[in-house]
């Protein structure tokens, strides 16, 4: 069986590769130029599954043309109550999640960056934009630089440690 990835390296594409290692299932990597294009497949029926985020996807499961298996938070989304995640499908190791950042180069001064950080944290803690992300099962968090370099350093480190374990494929 084929699954459809955005893209080699991507969330999907470690997440399906982990699911195959903790599972045993066999599948085919087919990676895409994008989430949008490998949900545009399964919807044709050229591919059965694909592992992509639910931001992607959402529109595609309400419409009943897509079907939701799991989800990988740590906790089911609220818009979609009915989706396990895989913590209770038995597989607590494949909890992971997504998230977008505001970067630049190195070397932008500190007051600059914390006054970016300030405007984004708050547009992103009105209730109208909180409630236009949740059906998208986005929930924002509310990091400041420092927590945020700490976060990615720690995700970093349990991939380089090992944290995926992914084998190569041949």
């Amino acid at each position: 069986m084929a699954y459809g990835s955005p893209g080699n390296g991507t969330q999907g594409h470690l997440t399906a590769e982990q699911l195959k290692q903790v599972t045993g299932i066999e599948m085919t990597h087919v990676p895409y130029k994008g989430a949008s294009l490998a949900v545009a497949d399964l919807i044709a029926g050229h591919i059965k599954v694909t592992s992509t985020t639910l931001t992607t996807a959402a529109t595609q499961i309400k419409a009943g043309r897509a079907r939701a298996l799991a989800v990988s938070s740590v906790k089911r989304v609220p818009d979609f109550p009915e989706v396990p995640t895989f913590g209770e499908l038995g597989y607590p190791e494949l909890a992971a999640s997504i998230w977008f950042s505001l970067s630049g180069p190195a070397g932008v001064p500190a007051d600059i960056v914390n006054r970016l950080n300030a405007e984004v944290r708050r547009a992103l803690s009105l209730p109208e934009v909180r409630e236009r992300l949740r059906p998208e099962g986005i929930e924002p968090g509310d990091l400041d630089p420092q927590q945020f370099t700490r976060l990615h350093g720690l995700r970093a480190e349990a991939l380089g440690a090992g944290g995926a374990r992914l084998r190569r494929e041949s």
